[in-house]
């Protein structure tokens, strides 16, 4: 059961899809904005929800929703680089904003994985990983959301920057509560990070301000 997404536009999905994938393939130039709407979404043997090209994807929570997206233990198919390797994963930016809540149950490695940008604008997300919850490859920027999240690797990595500006975050993290490559900045927000090997690592580590609570094993 594949639903294939072809075509720029504003698609709205809803109900249960057991054992099945939706795929996005568009235009380098074209969008597609997704609304989960009362969305269960699991995949057995891969993503599910998978991004194989556009411009950008927007995924919105609406207003008052659950939504459940969740992978398997064991990928059928992976590319050479071990990817697709998360349960929404997406090669192009990626962001996720709404009012709504989201349970994301990644069993193979990460929950939510951009190989460009990936932005967290909004919602109530819940993520409990294998390996790292949320990763943006080249960024990751946050604001007005709040995350719940637990992982078997960094709670939140980015090989580029981390920005986040505002909102609530509660990790519990097997490595790294949050680590950049680069520059690591936090503008306002809530940080509890309960448990982790490293609190907040960066090459560049800058803090605004927020409220911020560690407990490390190694360093804070």
């Amino acid at each position: 059961s594949v639903v294939n997404i072809d075509a720029a536009g504003d698609y709205v999905l809803s109900g249960t899809l057991t054992n099945g994938q939706v795929v996005i393939n568009v235009g380098d130039d074209e969008k597609v904005h997704l609304y989960l709407n009362n969305a269960e979404i699991t995949n057995d043997s891969g993503s599910a929800i998978l991004v194989l090209n556009a411009k950008k994807v927007v995924i919105t929570l609406n207003d008052g929703t659950e939504n459940m997206i969740t992978d398997g233990a064991n990928y059928a198919e992976l590319d050479e680089n071990g990817e697709p390797d998360a349960a929404i994963f997406s090669h192009d930016d990626l962001t996720i904003n709404g009012s709504g809540s989201l349970t994301v149950l990644a069993n193979y490695a990460d929950g939510i994985e951009s190989r460009d940008d990936l932005k967290i604008t909004g919602g109530n997300i819940a993520i409990t990983a294998v390996d790292d919850g949320l990763f943006g490859n080249n960024s990751f920027e946050m604001k007005a959301a709040v995350l719940v999240i637990t992982s078997g690797g960094d709670t939140i990595h980015s090989d580029g920057d981390i920005i986040i500006e505002s909102g609530t975050l509660t990790l519990n993290s097997g490595d790294d509560g949050m680590h950049a490559d680069g520059t690591l900045t936090i503008n306002d927000g809530t940080i509890d990070i309960l448990t982790c090997y490293e609190g907040i690592e960066g090459t560049d580590v800058v803090l605004n301000g927020g409220n911020i609570d560690i407990v490390a094993s190694d360093d804070g």
